[in-house]
Order: structure tokens, then sequence, then C-alpha cells
């Protein structure tokens, strides 16, 4: 299957974004998580679920929230105008218990189950079409795909007394990034399959899903300075950089 496969309406593609995190890195206050963070006079998250309405082929889009903003991630859904297309769900305290809860949503409702899941982070404002596309088909050949980035600073392992371990070759070391695409039945297998350790301490989709079943994991190298994620104070500034030059809204289509 190429890569540059047109996604047809036989392909059925939903999306999950994981919304629930505290974000305590950013939050100064620590009033709000940082997905709530203000950018372009919209909420964060906003422009993370504009960005996945605005693709055409996206058929549901699955937003997993905490239960303290609950009211207000329902408004900020509800200011959105294409938001039949959106499902909310409550999260967990993990990121996988979060996602697993999007994963759920699917199999409980009357929908008929995707193809392939879609996983995208919500303090993560932009995602491009044409590389989510790709994703998608490397998952429909492979079973699991992922962003990487290169790393802009050495990695050192450091022992448990912090003196250095060694120094990692950066050459050979990526930073793991959002969008990431499996088929369906990969991260359902792999979420029902993995322990409560996996669930409480790791946090890589893409692990789990090439540990815990038959999927290989083809990784799409992408720009840095556009597949962020928003973590600190800094990263705001970034992030209204890249939505002044990409953002379309999809209240105006």
């Amino acid at each position: 299957m190429s890569p540059s496969m047109a996604i047809t309406d036989n392909i059925k593609t939903y999306a999950v974004i994981p919304s629930a995190g505290r974000g305590l890195r950013l939050a100064e206050d620590n009033s709000l998580p940082k997905q709530y963070s203000i950018i372009c006079d919209k909420p964060l998250v906003y422009h993370t679920i504009n960005s996945f309405l605005r693709i055409k082929w996206i058929d549901k889009l699955i937003v997993v929230f905490d239960e303290e903003n609950a009211k207000l991630m329902e408004e900020i859904v509800a200011s959105i105008s294409h938001q039949n297309r959106i499902h909310l769900v409550m999260g967990s305290e993990t990121r996988h218990g979060s996602i697993a809860k999007g994963i759920d949503l699917m199999a409980a409702n009357e929908w008929s189950v995707p193809d392939v899941v879609v996983v995208h982070d919500g303090a993560r404002p932009h995602v491009d079409e044409p590389l989510l596309s790709q994703l998608v088909s490397y998952a429909l050949e492979y079973g699991a795909s992922g962003v990487i980035c290169k790393l802009t600073s050495t990695v050192l392992s450091v022992s448990n007394d912090h003196f250095l371990d060694k120094a990692l070759d950066r050459t050979k070391h990526f930073a793991s990034e959002t969008p990431q695409a499996f088929r369906y039945q990969y991260i359902r297998d792999a979420y029902n399959k993995c322990s409560q350790d996996d669930y409480e301490f790791n946090t890589e989709c893409l692990d789990l899903v090439q540990r815990y079943t038959s999927s290989k994991v083809k990784l799409i190298e992408a720009n840095a300075s556009t597949y962020f994620k928003v973590t600190y104070k800094k990263d705001i500034y970034s992030a209204e950089g890249v939505l002044r030059g990409f953002t379309i809204d999809v209240n105006l289509i």
C-alpha cells in the first residue's frame, strides 16, 4: 500500500484527543490545566479540536476530559458549530487510562467500529492533513504509525544516585510526538492485554501496541517546530506563531 494512498469513504477513521491531564508544568497557579490556556483568543484544546474537524474524513472525534473541568469542556464544544462529530468521555488519572476510555466508548456505542484510530494530545494545537493521511495509510499497512522529531540536545543516561552513566547517540534516538495512528483492533487488544504498571507508568501507545500485538510500527520524521506539545509557558508563544500561520476556523467552513 502506498503511503500516499488517498483516504476513501470506506476507511472509517476516528480520533481520540486525550485532554484529561492537569498540565502542572505550565500553570503558574495550577488553577487550570494547560489545555484550557487561552491562545489566539481561544482555549488551546479548541484549536486542537478545530484542526481535526477541518479534516472531512475524520468520522468521529472523541475528546477525553477531566471531571473537574467538565463544564468548561462542554462549553468549548458547544461553541463549535460542527459538534455532531464530537463525543465527550470522562478521562482517567493516567494518559493510557484516558485513551482507553476513548477506545471503550467506540465499542460501547452502536457505531460501526473504525478501521483506524488516531491519537493526538489535546495540548498539540496543530495537525497537518497530508501527514495524517500518511500515518493512517501506514497504520493500515503495518498496524501502527507515529510522528518522531530529531532531538535538539544530547540525552544522558543517569544512575540512580545522579552520576553520568553514558551519553546516548543522538542520531539513533528521536522524540516521540503525536499524532499516532493504529488499526483499531491492535490498539484495543494492547489495552486489553497490558499490565497495571503499563497503565500507571508507561506513556507511549506505540510501545504498547508493538509489545502486546503483532503490529509493526512505522515512524515518520516531522518538523519539531510544528509538532511540539505545549508543556511550558514559553511553548504558548510558539503555539501562537503556529496557529497564526495555520488556523482555519471550522465554524467558517
